[in-house]
């Protein structure tokens, strides 16, 4: 069996069971990898706001921890909050967003440090709040009030039969400027060009000096396909997206079943 020293995982659905919670099974094997030397890191489409608690509960805060937060457009050393990458939408392609979401009256969002900033209320764009655990803005004009921030991604939000037919018309209206991909069946989020979570797993691989051979990903949604890819093993959780596990090398056990226990038990010296 090919030797793993580092294990990434996405959060939502994967880290964390349906009640969004890290089982103590987990818990316990993150500590176990850490103390062994293997490196954990977390590659999240969440901003790094909504990761903090999840960083501090498992204790990635050495040397060499690092979290991939809006799926790749972010890597932040979580010892120092130093910020090694950083690429955000530009202005032009949020505004076009959001010309697309007013057009077929869907909620978009961005972030700032401390909150979820979203055109209007909607069920979807609440549960991002309520997962992030950060604050809830509802604002008359986000184009303005954007216009002097940082962008770092957007969501636009809908029921989840209303993001599939989305998903290829806003491919389409932006003329494949951005990445454009499902995170959750009713998120459908975006990106700058060439920026994925795949693609920020090569740039931390590098930094680190380590090789992509080396590497565990493992994760549900379609926003993992790229970090499945890239990886030397690649692995899908049972609940996963039927996209994401047709490119797996593997499928194990569901995010309720200690999918991270289950990886160090069967994959990782």
């Amino acid at each position: 069996m090919a030797e793993y020293t580092v294990l990434i995982t996405d959060i939502d659905d994967t880290l964390l069971n349906s009640n969004h919670e890290i089982s103590p099974e987990n818990l316990s094997a993150i500590q176990r990898l850490q103390a062994k030397g293997n490196i954990f890191v977390l590659a999240s489409g969440r901003p790094n706001g909504g990761m903090q608690k999840i960083v501090e509960t498992i204790g990635l805060q050495k040397e060499d921890s690092y979290l991939i937060a809006f799926n790749g457009g972010k890597i932040i050393h979580t010892q120092t909050g130093v910020e090694i990458l950083n690429k955000g939408l530009s202005h032009d392609d949020f505004s076009q967003a959001c010309d697309f979401a007013e057009l077929y009256d869907v909620s978009i969002c961005s972030y700032t440090k401390t909150a979820v900033v979203v055109s209007k209320d909607s069920e979807q764009s609440r549960i991002e709040a309520m997962l992030t655990g950060m604050e809830y803005k509802i604002v008359d004009d986000i184009k303005a009030f954007f216009t002097d921030k940082a962008i770092p991604k957007a969501i636009i939000f809908a029921e989840s039969e209303k993001i599939e037919i989305l998903q290829p018309m806003l491919r389409e209206y932006m003329e494949q400027k951005v990445e454009i991909t499902i995170s959750k069946p009713i998120f459908l989020e975006i990106t700058p060009k060439g920026v994925h979570k795949g693609e920020a797993v090569r740039f931390l691989a590098n930094h680190l000096g380590y090789k992509l051979s080396e590497i565990i990903a493992v994760g549900d949604g379609e926003n993992d396909i790229e970090l499945l890819k890239v990886a030397g093993l690649g692995l899908a959780v049972a609940n996963a997206s039927p996209k994401l596990k047709i490119v797996a090398d593997g499928v194990i056990v569901s995010n309720d079943e200690h999918a991270i226990a289950h990886i160090e038990e069967h994959f990782l010296k």
